[in-house]
């Protein structure tokens, strides 16, 4: 029987059912605590960040419009550098931590940047501009998907890879659910706009940190290569197109998950920009209030990680892929019969349940249907359809919204992650083993 204690590096012990693998030493111990590390100050940034940006621009009286391209504008600068990206980083494979971490330090100088704009701009104008540096931090984004999920792949054992996820993704909620209550009282304490100036240099001196145990990561030496296979020679564009392509055709699962995850992610992202409209111009909520449901979610997130990762490892990816991805469906339609927050505080910590299931499984399932050697290209394509959803679903959102309205498009974005859901029912997927 394999030892389930939990893992104890220089005397720090986790206390959860998840096991890293306790007997790791060398490499192996160091890369588990650098993942867990930079999950912990990355959190407090994403969620910092992820939850008062789009509440920043809307405060500053910007229009729809910028609130659809605070989406959909980094998700299209994403997908148009996706596949470059992936050629660099095949031909640099051997460095991709640190070309990963020098693409993060880029991304959060930007938002460091915003923190300045205040000072010498007019609301207006200091909205258009946040726009335009949230989308040009997203330049290095296609890179950032295709090596920080190749590196995760590298560092972690398959056997044992939900459980790590889980507990990565538990310790990030964690701090990003502090970090989100913590900052809706700094928003309500301080005058405005200085209160968004200090959370977005907070945000940012935190990823910095985070930055520091990412680029401390080992990747093995016998994985150093294998997931890139040999970089093809330059040829033209089109040439490399029909290549592509041609390497697609023969991964029917990937085909299928990526068929499936486009439609579910048109609706994801189509209702994003919704929620923050919903919540702060038809309910009026306050910045606090704004944040407690975001702690809310997270916090019932980061419970949920545990035991969704405990069941994947023992049971497989299919069943948490679909009850998460049915749970998060759900969420856009019962938010948009909410009228008050007592029933949205229940409505999010309901969600953060499957939310957890949706991201373990999500990951679990790219890693299955891509195969080791040669997956690049494929995570690459991955993030191009990501980024698709992520683009078409805001920006056609948003531009809408004023005809049909906040509640009936959250109602059709609702119904658009259904149609996915029951889509990801078809994706082709290894039995697991019983044993």
């Amino acid at each position: 029987m394999p030892d389930r204690s939990p893992p104890s590096f220089r005397g720090w012990r986790i206390a959860s059912p998840i096991r890293f693998r306790p007997e790791a030493t060398g490499p192996a111990a160091s890369n588990y605590r650098n993942l867990l590390m930079d999950a912990l100050w990355i959190g407090v940034f994403n969620g910092l960040v992820g939850t008062f940006t789009t509440v920043f621009v809307i405060r500053l009286g910007a229009p729809d419009f910028y609130i659809g391209l605070l989406v959909s504008g980094p998700a299209l600068v994403t997908a148009l550098v996706a596949m470059p990206s992936a050629r660099l980083v095949q031909r640099l494979s051997e460095r991709r931590v640190q070309i990963a971490a020098w693409g993060r330090i880029f991304v959060h100088l930007a938002f460091l940047s915003i923190a300045f704009l205040p000072f010498f701009l007019s609301h207006h104008s200091t909205a258009l501009a946040t726009t335009i540096l949230v989308i040009l931090s997203s330049l290095p984004g296609g890179l950032l998907n295709v090596a920080i999920t190749s590196i995760i792949a590298s560092v972690t054992e398959p056997e044992s890879r939900s459980r790590v996820i889980g507990v990565r993704f538990a310790v990030m909620g964690a701090t990003s659910a502090l970090s989100v209550m913590a900052g809706g009282k700094l928003l309500d304490l301080i005058r405005p706009p200085l209160n968004y100036q200090a959370l977005f240099v907070v945000a940012s001196l935190c990823a910095f940190v985070s930055i520091y145990y990412f680029a401390r990561l080992e990747i093995p030496e016998d994985k150093l290569l294998s997931e890139w296979g040999p970089a093809h020679p330059a040829g033209r564009g089109l040439d490399r197109l029909r290549e592509s392509m041609a390497e697609l055709r023969e991964h029917r699962a990937f085909l299928y998950y990526a068929l499936a995850y486009l439609v579910y992610h048109l609706g994801i992202f189509g209702a994003h920009p919704l929620f923050s409209l919903y919540l702060v111009r038809y309910l009026g909520l306050s910045d606090t209030s704004v944040g407690l449901l975001s702690t809310v979610n997270t916090f019932f997130t980061l419970l949920a990680y545990f035991p969704w990762g405990h069941y994947a490892d023992r049971r497989g990816n299919r069943v948490i892929l679909l009850a998460g991805s049915f749970g998060v469906a759900l969420f856009p339609i019962i938010i948009a019969l909410s009228k008050s927050l007592p029933p949205l505080l229940l409505l999010h910590a309901f969600s953060g349940i499957f939310v957890a299931a949706l991201n373990i499984a999500a990951f679990n399932v790219l890693l299955e249907v891509t195969p080791e050697q040669g997956r690049a290209p494929l995570l690459a394509f991955h993030t191009v359809i990501h980024n698709a959803s992520a683009f078409a679903g805001p920006l056609v959102i948003t531009s809408i919204s004023q005809t049909y309205g906040v509640v009936l498009l959250l109602f059709i974005t609702g119904a658009v992650r259904v149609l996915g859901a029951a889509m990801f029912a078809l994706v082709p997927l290894a039995r697991p083993s019983r044993g």
